[in-house]
């Protein structure tokens, strides 16, 4: 895990959003909030703008999160060759016997990876590519 550099973009995964929404207390959440105040620059990418809102079954609510994410920078990839990359992310952990418990993970991680990116998260799945890959974990 890498502290911060000011200068990177910070993709905050689905997994934070979610507990942050829920106004669940973890050091994750906390960072999240840190970030939103300070100069730093928090990123989303379409699946996990997708993932949040999926959830989201309350209209006004659903408006209200909608547009609180569109303020945020969007990171982009050509959507083809990011589907081969994260693949490619899965088979070589699948190689190397890592369990994946969600290949939506690798998709992210190739958003971060491909936009030297950090990325916030409290799941698993990410610190298993990070052996593997020059994936940027937020601490």
């Amino acid at each position: 895990m890498q502290a911060l550099n000011d200068t990177l973009p910070v993709l905050v995964d689905t997994s934070v959003w979610i507990a942050f929404l829920k106004n669940q207390e973890s050091r994750e959440t906390a960072l999240l909030a840190d970030l939103m105040t300070e100069e730093n620059t928090v990123c989303t990418c379409p699946l996990i703008f997708q993932q949040v809102l999926n959830g989201i079954s309350d209209d006004k609510d659903y408006e209200r999160i909608k547009k609180n994410l569109e303020t945020f920078d969007l990171l982009y990839a050509e959507p083809f060759t990011a589907a081969i990359e994260a693949a490619n992310i899965y088979r070589v952990l699948r190689k190397n016997g890592v369990p994946m418990r969600k290949s939506n993970a690798c998709l992210i991680a190739y958003y971060a990876l491909f936009n030297n990116a950090y990325i916030l998260q409290q799941d698993r799945d990410f610190e298993h590519i990070a052996k593997y890959f020059p994936l940027k974990l937020l601490q």
